[in-house]
């Protein structure tokens, strides 16, 4: 679809996850002929586009090296605060080397805006600061759980297989969207309902720039807390995260917090890139292949996910772990526990508070103006003996637990017990399950 007609060479260079022989027979079964009297171009190397690319952490689970994409270890899903080393990363493209750019400045434009051009000093000092804690999450997480649960149908979903590590939270500190819209704002669109705001990041591949936009109504609304962020969890934003500047959406599916922000305009329409167009929407169980007219994904359904199950022999009991969370900044009102795959659920686990200094009006507001950006860390701990549910016995006599966990908003939408299927595997939030052996 990038190629639209030319060659798909340089773009196989630059998605290198289908560069793999499985994925050339399939080609190779569509070969209608050859050119008569095609000579290819001499090879041209792709190594130069990845030179720059940022050192990584070893603990982060490499899931493809080009472009760069890697889950938190699980480990990490129990704190409230993602270390920003331990971050996932969802790249797209070759990361953009700006670190010595003294002279950078994100470009203000479009319909009704008078243009102009934001160094961060300038930022920093025309607007107030401000810092929002939020939980980020990949379209694509627990993509992996989807593909098994429909791989008895015989539906494939495509991308990275993303467990559930593509998530993380961390504070945000900058400017708010809105205040620097006003500062440069001429006039208001005529139909809010059908502006957007555009971001476009630095980072670029041979088709352009990376692009995708959010409604005007929630770039500009005092409720939603779109930043334009320069720190991560107080430090600079490191390099695979946006550095030097990069769009916070509360709330809203991970790819909308474009990175590397560059330019901000206003315009009439969605962004036109295939991460708005092709990408990243609200696609039917029925649906095969990308289409524009389906809305895209912005606020991610209620999710859980359990990041530890295990028996705990001393205590002579079933010991969990897991995150929950929901866009839009629902809050979560309580985790519940099944013991039996999710027929039945016996009790509701600890909601754990976020630390002292992150228990802010954001976190405890109610409806109907929640603003729960963060996730709540979770864990139980039951006795075998108040379990009521009849484990499983296994040919060598060992019992086990298929131990099940699924939230609940505060508006009462319910984690299903198997999240809806789509061709791209995006959205997954089925129940998460573990088996637990009880000796």
């Amino acid at each position: 679809m990038l190629a639209a007609g030319s060659g798909i060479d340089k773009w196989w260079k630059i998605f290198n996850i289908h560069d793999e022989d499985a994925v050339r027979d399939i080609l190779e079964r569509h070969r209608i002929g050859n050119l008569k009297g095609y000579k290819p171009l001499p090879e041209v190397s792709n190594d130069a586009m990845w030179v720059n690319e940022p050192k990584r952490s070893p603990g982060l689970l490499v899931l493809n090296s080009r472009p760069f994409n890697a889950q938190s270890p699980e480990g990490v899903m129990d704190e409230f605060i993602t270390p920003n080393d331990l971050f996932f990363v969802r790249g797209h493209m070759p990361v953009p080397d700006l670190t010595n750019k003294p002279d950078f400045c994100v470009q203000v434009e479009g319909d009704g805006i008078i243009s102009h051009c934001f160094t961060l000093d300038e930022l920093r000092s025309r607007f107030q600061q401000h810092t929002v804690t939020t939980t980020m999450q990949c379209g694509g997480n627990r993509r992996k759980t989807m593909q098994s649960e429909f791989s008895h149908t015989g539906k494939g979903v495509k991308g990275l297989e993303w467990s559930s590590g593509g998530i993380g939270t961390a504070s945000w500190t900058g400017v708010w969207l809105r205040e620097v819209l006003a500062a440069c704002r001429q006039s208001e669109p005529e139909n809010k309902d059908t502006y957007h705001v555009q971001f476009e990041g630095a980072d670029h591949d041979a088709a352009g720039h990376f692009q995708v936009s959010i409604p005007y109504k929630m770039a500009t609304h005092e409720d939603a807390d779109v930043l334009l962020a320069y720190k991560m969890n107080g430090e600079d934003i490191p390099r695979d995260h946006g550095y030097p500047l990069r769009a916070i959406v509360p709330g809203v599916v991970g790819v909308r917090n474009c990175k590397f922000l560059q330019r901000v305009t206003v315009q009439p329409f969605e962004a036109q890139s295939v991460w708005q167009q092709n990408d990243y929407k609200n696609f039917p169980s029925w649906e095969t292949k990308p289409d524009p007219s389906y809305p895209s994904v912005y606020y991610m359904p209620v999710q859980s996910c359990l990041t530890d199950a295990t028996y705990n022999p001393g205590e002579d009991s079933i010991d969990l772990k897991a995150y929950a969370y929901a866009g839009g900044g629902k809050a979560i009102q309580r985790v519940e526990v099944s013991f039996d795959g999710g027929e039945t659920f016996e009790r509701t686990a600890n909601l754990l508070p976020p630390p002292p200094s992150h228990a802010s009006p954001q976190v405890e507001r109610s409806l109907p103006n929640e603003k729960a950006w963060a996730w709540r860390q979770v864990d139980a701990q039951t006795p075998v003996e108040d379990i009521k549910a009849t484990p499983v016995e296994l040919e060598d006599g060992t019992k086990v637990y298929n131990t099940c966990i699924r939230a609940i908003t505060t508006d009462n939408a319910t984690q299903p017990k198997v999240g809806s299927y789509n061709f791209r595997g995006l959205l997954y939030n089925g129940y998460s399950c573990r088996e637990v052996k009880v000796e």
